[in-house]
């Protein structure tokens, strides 16, 4: 980048995994084109692979340094590269046939993932924009790895494509409040399948429908709001900076929440509980509507009904045991959703609390050395350093996967039957500490929710 600054084209070949990662930066930060080409990581594992990339990668070259062209849809205006065209038309013969030509762009451009969205068209945009006070040029946060601006339309863009509706806007400006907040490269997070678990409370959730019930990690058609809130997350983590324009994540496996999300609400409306909903334990006002956001890897359901039951679903990965024992004090191991009549059982049988249920269940959670040992693949105990050597010659055979209680969150939600209670979703060491905004109404709230009915 510093050479093409001082006028001396290059040319580079990045493997296609890492091609957001490379492109994106360059052209948020205005830069005339830089030349490259995309090799496929696979074809460098044999000689007769790599002579072929490079017989490909040869006439790339040569026209790399002698021709200039533009990236897809941008054009240089000055020394400086915008996007371009500003809107797309897409004309056939029929409607259904217009909004195919554009599903299909929009999928070339990976700007969508592959499911129908929703035309982004100027109207449906405007609309959106009433769900929120802030205007449209508004910055809400630098999205990484690329540091891209993502802005009040750009969110409200991305919502229209996931199918959302105005009422939705507030929490989603929140959620990415609190995803931009994050001092992290959301590259190495996202290159390892940590996701976005997003859970919302106050009475925000019951106003416009974000599931707090039955099958709470899908569908819900009594409460639908969650599904297009978290695909609009995920166009926006994508879309509006993340990757640039739309590369998407080059993560070995992914997850399935890059396509679905995961966007719930906790439980706060029984007729019976002493489980304080996860705001009032951070100190929030009963009432107060915030959305939270922390990163995990996936989710394991296991049945059973009290805490040591629960803490068999806390898994020993290599990830559990930080090398620093104040990252390990201090991160969260992963987040326990209980269902709400296992949750008031425990309160009114057990007389526990949410952080006394987390302690015992942190209690239970151990390894044994060996199980220790494999996880972090050393062979021979002597060959333990650090903090890790410390854990045991401090714990010996019963080694806890988490400091203690407080790394463990606790939400109650989820369908009133006992027969599956418990959904465990453990951390990385990336986006391991939560982050809670205050969800911010706009002043036409009510006529929102009127609008809605």
């Amino acid at each position: 980048m510093e050479l093409e600054k001082r006028g001396i084209p290059t040319f580079s070949t990045i493997f296609h995994q890492h091609l957001g990662t490379f492109i994106a930066p360059i052209t948020l930060t205005g830069m005339s084109p830089v030349r490259f080409a995309q090799i496929q990581s696979h074809e460098l594992q044999y000689p007769e692979g790599a002579v072929k990339a490079a017989k490909e990668v040869l006439p790339q070259l040569i026209d790399g340094l002698t021709v200039t062209t533009n990236p897809p849809y941008m054009k240089l205006e000055g020394n400086k590269l915008i996007p371009y065209p500003a809107s797309f038309s897409f004309v056939a013969e029929t409607a259904d046939l217009a909004n195919e030509a554009f599903a299909k762009k929009f999928l070339e451009m990976a700007w969508t993932d592959g499911l129908p969205v929703v035309a982004p068209t100027k109207e449906r945009v405007e609309r959106m924009l009433t769900g929120t006070d802030l205007p449209r040029d508004h910055v809400v946060g630098k999205m990484g790895p690329s540091l891209g601006l993502v802005t009040v339309e750009n969110i409200a863009i991305n919502a229209v494509m996931a199918g959302c509706r105005p009422e939705y806007m507030p929490v989603i400006i929140a959620a990415m409040e609190a995803i931009t907040s994050v001092p992290f490269d959301q590259y190495n997070a996202q290159l390892r399948g940590v996701w976005p678990l997003i859970w919302v409370n106050g009475p925000i959730a019951k106003q416009i429908g974000i599931n707090y019930s039955e099958n709470t990690f899908g569908p819900n058609p009594e409460l639908p709001a969650g599904g297009p809130i978290s695909r609009a997350i995920n166009f926006i983590w994508r879309n509006a900076g993340g990757y640039g324009f739309g590369f998407y994540p080059p993560g070995q496996h992914g997850q399935a929440g890059q396509f679905a999300g995961m966007v719930i609400a906790e439980s706060e409306w029984d007729s019976f509980t002493g489980w304080k909903p996860y705001n009032q334990q951070i100190g929030f006002p009963a009432g107060t509507n915030t959305v939270t956001v922390i990163g995990v890897m996936g989710a394991q359901n296991i049945p059973g009904h009290d805490a040591p039951v629960a803490a068999q679903a806390v898994t020993a990965t290599a990830a559990a045991w930080p090398n620093d024992e104040a990252q390990w004090k201090n991160r969260k191991t992963g987040v326990l959703i209980v269902e709400p009549l296992t949750a008031n059982r425990a309160f009114v049988e057990w007389g526990q609390t949410k952080e006394q249920f987390a302690a015992e269940m942190a209690k239970k959670a151990v390894v044994s050395k060996q199980a220790f040992l494999d996880v972090l693949e050393i062979r021979d105990e002597k060959d333990l350093t650090g903090f890790r050597k410390t854990l045991v010659d401090k714990y010996g055979d019963q080694i806890p996967i988490a400091a203690g209680g407080n790394n463990f969150i606790i939400l109650k939600s989820g369908g009133w039957c006992t027969c599956m209670p418990f959904t465990y979703l453990p951390t990385d060491n990336w986006f391991n500490t939560p982050v809670t905004k205050v969800i911010k109404l706009p002043s036409n709230w009510d006529a929102l929710l009127e609008a809605a009915k």
